[in-house]
């Protein structure tokens, strides 16, 4: 479980009924299947309360994704309950699940008829799950519609899940959101200044009506409004609404304005001074943790408050030092000196700390001395999830970590799926060629674990050279009940090329499997081998022309995997990149990078598609500048501009575009530097410094 879901979870264990406790763990010999089973068996049962229990527990599930997806049409039914627990509880289950599966066409129009429910907090709920979903347009038309819901909380959860629809996508987002900012109840207000700040420069047009509610009767709603305007470049007067705030003498003002500056980030630089005295000094300790976190998320900017935090990490209350980690974690570099203190906390008694410091040792100096081998010790931490971000952060530290390797190899029969998960992963990144790796992980696909063969066979899939000795278990997989599992056995045979002429037989099956994205990719690597190629080729591009969305999506993605030898699809990919359908013009950039530099007018073409104001595709185009390379002059000047987008995936996606050119790259290095101390953005400042050190060291 990544930080961001597991701080999801958190939010969401709030709003759990009162009495309803998490999922137990199996009982023993008990099967996750049979534990899934005997669950949806409890949805039926007379009891409502067992059938509210049994939804809940459904979502809280630590099972693998083939698992867990078996619930879904269950919960989908339970949507339906005659009791309104029971489909509050089916709704955030469905939200939770939404984290790792994807079944829109199954749970959308579920969830929007929830929307319709007689009762408010189904209604609520709904909103919030399909927050979850907004990639399904018919789930926004809905959002949009419970922005005119008689209830305020529904309205509300409207709103907030509003933030993650794709404004260019869905032109009415913005509009709607910015009359909601007039709604009466203040609770909407503030949902929706939310929203608009983390919709960022899209929303542009709301600047004059939250500058208004700078002065709202509401405090929250002026939080809101401050932050919103901060994030879309109004920082001259959204800094001081949020500083004077700071004085105030309620505790939950003053939380809310922390964090608020939080979220922000680098631009309130200004308020550095007055938040590390806020963490020594005021009287709420649960203020103090949060301006020990809002200070990390300030960056570099907010070096003069290392010092606090590293003392920070010695206090007695474990929310401050929690909070001091994270603060250090969020500041990446300019934090090294907290680098020993770091390595201490990884053995402090709260499992969460060990876990933020184990993060925050692989992202500020990962080379410093002593962090590799504590990294490597704490793999043998008694909790799971210490384990798994000790693995990350080896893996991000790459072939410097190869010490590390027995220890990983060992992982891969931990005890705990993710774990091992987390274990593939890293060994991929650190030393593929490394003596025991490929063995390892070639047992390692028949885990039994969905998640884990999933996870392993992607990381033997994705190395070079590609690994021969697995053709024959690749072969086996494409048989495997997970589709992501048969998709990526597929690819990887077809990476191996012609030298595994056994597998065509089974791959000519599996171009009829029932799923269109694995047929596609199995049609992939059989061009790749040389079979068919150029028929398999002219089929795929008249497929980008299919009524189907996901036929045509996987069409492109199959282009791709084909490589260099679909250089006949170049300009029907070009062509691609100015279509309606954002998906399609997000596959056709990636494909277009895998296929490479094969004619001179696809870099030009992708720079002047970088223009294109989208959520997905610029991070795409990024990524196929990167993946071409130095071999035209113009890419290195797109993804340093590209550096300065308003999307901040595009930003990192270009950090690691130029940081995987190389040397080449040298040009980028103060725009770089730049990035890695003003970026809003943590994970770019991040990936910013990651790339420098790939420029300067290989």
């Amino acid at each position: 479980m990544t930080r961001h879901t597991l701080f999801i979870a958190l939010y969401l264990a709030t709003l759990l009924p009162a009495g309803l406790c998490l999922a137990d763990e199996n009982k023993p010999g008990e099967k996750p299947e049979e534990k899934v089973q005997a669950l949806i068996k409890q949805l039926k049962s007379d009891d409502a309360d067992k059938r509210e229990q049994a939804a809940g527990e459904l979502g809280w599930l630590d099972v693998s994704r083939d698992v867990a997806v078996t619930a879904i049409p269950a919960l989908v039914e339970a949507l339906k309950d005659t009791d309104a627990d029971v489909r509050i509880s089916a709704a955030r289950a469905l939200m939770l699940l939404s984290m790792s599966y994807s079944k829109e066409k199954m749970v959308t129009p579920a969830l929007i008829e929830a929307l319709k429910d007689n009762d408010s907090r189904v209604r609520a709920t709904a909103a919030e799950a399909l927050s979850c979903y907004t990639r399904d347009k018919a789930a926004v038309a809905a959002l949009l519609e419970g922005l005119k819901d008689k209830n305020s909380q529904v309205r509300a959860a409207a709103a907030g899940a509003l933030l993650w629809a794709d404004p260019e996508e869905n032109k009415a987002v913005v509009p709607a959101l910015i009359k909601a900012l007039g709604d009466n109840a203040g609770v909407v207000r503030k949902k929706a200044t939310k929203a608009l700040g983390n919709i960022g420069p899209a929303a542009k047009a709301a600047i004059p009506t939250l500058e208004v509610l700078l002065h709202d009767r509401d405090t929250g709603v002026r939080i809101g409004a401050a932050y919103a305007l901060a994030k879309l470049g109004g920082t001259k007067k959204a800094i001081p609404v949020l500083l004077e705030l700071l004085r105030n003498a309620d505790e939950d003002v003053r939380y809310e304005s922390v964090s608020a500056l939080g979220d922000i980030g680098p631009p309130a630089k200004q308020t550095v001074q007055t938040l590390i005295k806020m963490l020594k000094e005021d009287t709420a300790f649960r203020v103090r943790w949060k301006a020990a976190e809002a200070l990390g998320q300030i960056g570099a900017s907010a070096k003069d408050a290392v010092p606090f935090l590293i003392d920070a990490l010695k206090n007695e209350d474990e929310d401050v030092r929690e909070s001091a980690a994270e603060g250090l974690l969020y500041m990446g570099p300019a934090a090294r000196d907290a680098v020993p203190d770091l390595i201490k906390a990884l053995k402090d008694r709260n499992s969460h700390i060990r876990c933020v410091a184990a993060e925050a040792l692989g992202n500020i100096d990962p080379m410093a001395k002593g962090v590799i081998p504590a990294l490597v010790e704490a793999l043998k931490d008694k909790e799971g999830h210490v384990r798994c971000f000790a693995a990350r952060s080896l893996g991000r530290i790459g072939p410097p970590a190869n010490v590390a390797v027995p220890d990983l190899i060992r992982a891969l029969k931990d005890k705990d799926r993710q774990v091992r998960e987390d274990a593939a992963d890293a060994l991929g990144d650190i030393a593929p060629s490394a003596k025991g790796v490929v063995p390892a992980l070639i047992e390692a696909l028949k885990d039994k674990d969905g998640d884990v063969r999933w996870k392993t066979c992607y990381v033997l899939a994705k190395m070079e050279p590609p690994v021969k000795e697995a053709a024959g278990v690749f072969i086996l997989l494409l048989k495997d009940k997970a589709v992501g599992i048969r998709a990526t056995a597929a690819e990887a045979l077809g990476r191996i090329g012609p030298s595994v002429k056994d597998a065509i037989p089974a791959l000519c099956e599996t171009a009829k499997d029932e799923n269109v994205i694995v047929g596609m990719y199995a049609r992939a690597a059989l061009a790749r081998m040389g079979y068919k190629t150029e028929e398999i080729i002219m089929g795929l591009i008249k497929e980008l022309k299919s009524e189907k969305v996901e036929t045509r999506c996987a069409a492109a993605i199959a282009l791709g995997q084909v490589g260099p030898r679909a250089k006949t699809a170049v300009p029907v990919l070009i062509r691609e990149l100015k279509n309606k359908d954002g998906s399609l013009r997000h596959l056709a950039a990636k494909a277009l990078g895998e296929i490479g530099p094969v004619t001179e007018d696809v870099v030009p073409s992708l720079i002047e598609a970088l223009k294109i104001k989208d959520i997905n595709a610029p991070s795409s185009i990024a990524e196929a500048l990167g993946r071409i390379g130095p071999t035209t002059k113009a890419v290195i000047p797109a993804l340093i501009g590209a550096l300065k987008h308003d999307n901040e995936c595009v930003r990192f996606v270009a950090a690691v575009a130029l940081g995987k050119i190389g040397p080449a790259a040298k040009s980028a290095i103060p725009a770089l530097r730049d990035m890695s101390i003003e970026d809003s953005c943590d994970l770019a400042r991040t990936l910013s410094v990651r790339a420098i050190r790939k420029i300067q060291r290989e």
